[in-house]
């Protein structure tokens, strides 16, 4: 039988490198890089990019003392991978030396265990060998890519810390590092029989500045895609990804950003802390109560409070103390959970109840009946009677409440009963009224109208009020006068 070969398929390289064509040309640094990373024993990697008229070549040189284990992996797409099931190594798919190759008119792999050579006329192995370490060599087609990208691209890299990594001489160093945290992460484990899975694993995962306007993603030191935040997030284990190892689900950066936020809060602004990502990641089981307290403090102060469906009173009092109240819709149901396991935005109703008082199950008033108001007291509040009623045009009656546990000072509604709490009051219940007790009067007259402090008809009840109480002064002084 002619022709007979073992292969089922091969590779069309040019069709390859068409399909390699839209992608971000990082891959052909960072593939070499990151399986020299991965070798136990490595310290050093430099980086060497070439030009030659209009051509640009690559060399990446590392110092590892076993060097390319077996070179025949360089030219075999899928085989079974050594670091396919380690979490903590970058490599999965036995292909990016492959990819790289695809990108070159030639090329050269030189280890401890040979030489394998790339040109125009094929693949073919050479005994040159080094003593230690790998250098791995391409000219890449012209027009794929220039050694300038390729230099931005490598100054986006977070080396290993223990391997001193190189280009063209110059070390690379990390951005600034904000913070480090442990946290589950999903991650590609290969069982028994090889196959990828994807499953939970504790890793350290570290923030850090970024360079550009939004951080990036990061797999060991390996840009992904951006990370969706203004710094970027370098997981220290596999990342799930597809074959082009440049996109995740968005789940996965929801769990990665929820806890990244818990670190991130620390040197947030309150600018940041409005952003659409750090609203979503506050949802996320990975991010705390405390951090979501912290949250809700870097954008709303100190004054808020949650929507109080039983005390609408209470609500409109709150936004009129300068408070924000936040509504069902402001955040997700997770992240009402936390807000509740902490006193970051309590109901209005507890910070600004309305009186209990008038409710049917409340705690009843401690009043003093009219026969113990004493005669200086009685004066005073008759006077304060007969100038609400010519105010209002109707008659009125007035309680005195005697109650430090009842939060008002006075309360007035339309069913014409006026309520002074003397425990807090007292020094204004004398002749002559002052300016506390007439703007006091204003106020609760305003309630005539409308009970809502936020209400246009209650501004206008106010001023209303207020200039048809300044006419009854004008004509009868007397009226606020010993």
């Amino acid at each position: 039988m002619k022709n007979k070969t073992k292969a089922w398929f091969g590779v069309h390289v040019p069709g390859l490198r068409q399909l390699l064509g839209g992608r971000d040309s990082a891959f052909i640094l960072t593939e070499p890089l990151q399986n020299a990373w991965d070798e136990e024993g490595t310290t050093s990697v430099e980086v060497e990019l070439l030009s030659e008229g209009k051509r640009t070549g690559i060399r990446v040189t590392d110092d590892n003392p076993e060097g390319f284990k077996d070179l025949d992996e360089s030219f075999t797409l899928f085989a079974p991978s050594r670091k396919k099931g380690n979490p903590e190594q970058r490599g999965r798919f036995n292909l990016g030396e492959k990819l790289v190759l695809a990108c070159c008119d030639e090329a050269t792999i030189t280890s401890t265990t040979g030489r394998m050579i790339f040109d125009k006329d094929g693949r073919r192995r050479s005994r040159v060998t080094r003593i230690t370490g790998t250098c791995v060599e391409g000219w890449l087609v012209p027009g794929i890519t220039t050694a300038a990208k390729l230099r931005e691209s490598a100054m986006r890299l977070i080396p290993p810390p223990n391997i001193k990594t190189l280009v063209d001489g110059i070390e690379i160093v990390p951005p600034k590092e904000i913070g480090t945290y442990r946290v589950s992460l999903s991650t590609p484990i290969a069982n028994a029989n090889g196959e990828l899975k994807n499953g939970p694993r504790m890793t350290n995962v570290t923030l850090y500045e970024s360079f550009e306007q939004e951080g990036l993603l990061l797999e060991m030191g390996i840009p992904v895609c951006p990370s969706g935040a203004p710094f970027s997030i370098n997981v220290r284990q596999k990342i799930p990804l597809g074959f082009d190892r440049e996109s995740t689900s968005e789940s996965y950066h929801q769990a990665v950003r929820g806890a990244a936020l818990n670190v991130a809060v620390e040197i947030m602004t309150p600018e940041e802390a409005k952003r659409s990502w750090v609203t979503r990641a506050l949802d996320h089981p990975n991010c705390t109560a405390e951090t979501a307290k912290k949250v809700i403090r870097l954008r709303f102060g100190e004054r808020v409070a949650t929507w109080d469906p039983s005390d609408p009173e209470a609500n409109a009092s709150a936004t009129a103390h300068g408070y924000t109240v936040l509504t069902g819709g402001t955040f997700g149901a997770p992240t009402w959970d936390k807000l509740r396991e902490t006193d970051a935005a309590p109901p209005s109703g507890q910070v600004f109840p309305t009186p209990r008082a008038f409710y049917q199950d409340g705690t009843p008033l401690k009043t003093v009946p009219m026969n113990e108001w004493g005669p200086g007291l009685a004066v005073t509040l008759a006077r304060i009677r007969t100038i609400v009623e010519r105010v209002l045009e109707h008659s009125i009656e007035i309680v005195l409440a005697d109650d430090r546990d009842w939060r008002p000072i006075a309360a007035y509604g339309p069913s014409g009963t006026l309520y002074l709490n003397a425990a807090k009051i007292a020094h204004m219940l004398t002749l002559p009224l002052n300016v506390k007790m007439l703007d006091l009067l204003i106020h609760e007259m305003g309630h005539e109208r409308c009970g809502n402090h936020l209400s246009e008809d209650y501004y206008d009840a106010l001023t209303h009020y207020g200039a048809r109480l300044a006419l009854l002064l004008r004509e009868e002084p007397h009226l606020s006068d010993r």
